[in-house]
């Protein structure tokens, strides 16, 4: 897959529904940002109330509405401008793109994210509620054939402590200290974003066998740490993708959390 369809991927991953228009609030802001005010054609600064989003390229002459194709500019220059172009308007346009289409897109990813988040954290809160209310003793489970691979003292609740178990032989007490402290610092950052999944992993077949193969026993409770994992693209290639950790997995993070404000 070359570098233009991996964009398209992420872009679209993200983005989901959200409109690429210069009427998109988000859209409008990201201009903005990503110009840091000032005007593309005279290095003016522009006030966000008094901004114009013009099409380098225009429409009819074979332009986009497109984020490479937006800069920031005055309504004078906007309208006199019209649907004229030019070789160094052509020329332009790969300034755009190398400077300034990366800020807009970070801009539009970051803005999206806060958007899903904010409705997951809803999600995330009906969901720990729910597993907290269901009494799982992991010796009434029905469980794979797991090996016990780590455990440490959970030193803030008494003769508590937390063991990591594994179905799959490719995970072992050696690589799982490469393995766990990952994926405990990613569901932390997820959890404390209120959301329930991590994004822009890379990802391996093997990878993804060996961390889908973790339990987690604590509390009294043994289940999965991995919900779920969505690669991207083709995994067997190697890709990026998302990991989705288990609600109980959740709720032994805002178990832990509260005994740490008790302390």
């Amino acid at each position: 897959m070359n570098n233009k369809s991996t964009l398209f991927v992420i872009i679209s991953y993200f983005f989901n529904n959200l409109k690429i228009s210069i009427r998109n609030h988000a859209v409008r802001n990201a201009v903005y940002t990503a110009y840091k005010g000032e005007c593309f054609y005279t290095g003016r600064s522009i006030s966000f109330e008094k901004m114009h989003i013009d099409h380098l390229i225009p429409l009819n002459r074979g332009g986009s509405d497109s984020l490479d194709n937006y800069v920031l500019t005055f309504r004078d220059l906007n309208l006199g401008k019209r649907d004229k172009i030019d070789e160094r308007l052509v020329q332009a346009k790969a300034i755009v793109e190398m400077v300034f289409l990366p800020r807009m897109e970070k801009f539009i990813r970051d803005h999206y994210r806060k958007k899903k988040h904010k409705r997951k954290k809803e999600r995330i809160k009906s969901s720990l509620k729910k597993a907290s209310s269901i009494n799982r003793s992991y010796s009434k489970q029905r469980l794979p054939k797991l090996t016990l691979v780590y455990h440490r003292d959970l030193f803030w609740a008494n003769d508590n402590k937390m063991e990591v178990l594994s179905s799959s032989k490719k995970v072992t007490s050696a690589n799982i200290e490469k393995i766990l402290p990952f994926l405990e610092n990613e569901a932390e950052s997820a959890f404390q974003a209120g959301a329930d999944y991590t994004f822009d992993i890379w990802l391996t077949s093997e990878y993804i066998q060996q961390i889908s193969s973790l339990w987690v026993r604590a509390k009294e409770k043994c289940f999965k740490l991995i919900d779920n994992i969505l690669p991207y693209d083709d995994v067997e290639l190697g890709c990026y993708g998302s990991i989705y950790f288990s609600s109980e997995y959740l709720e032994l993070l805002n178990w832990q959390e509260e005994k740490f404000q008790e302390l």
